[in-house]
């Protein structure tokens, strides 16, 4: 599974899961800490980071790419948090 963590978590929280095996990147490790969800959200696809999780069964309405207002989130067939 990968992670892809947003500037809200410590860079020290991705750290600690890939301690124990998650492979995990901060979005400060890849030069997006000041980045918009649209961009993060881009590099995310441009990583399969969705597209592994629906290989691995995750149902789309599982998986979170964003928090965006239920209005936008519902044309993504992802969840709607």
């Amino acid at each position: 599974m990968k992670l892809l963590l947003d500037q809200g978590l410590p860079l020290s929280a991705a750290t600690l899961l890939c301690d124990v095996g998650i492979d995990t990147i901060h979005v400060g490790e890849i030069g997006l800490s000041a980045a918009e969800d649209a961009e993060i959200i881009q590099r995310a696809r441009e990583e399969g980071m969705a597209s592994e999780l629906l290989r691995l069964g995750v149902p789309k309405e599982d998986i979170v790419l964003a928090f965006q207002p239920p209005e936008v989130r519902k044309f993504t067939e992802f969840a709607i948090v």
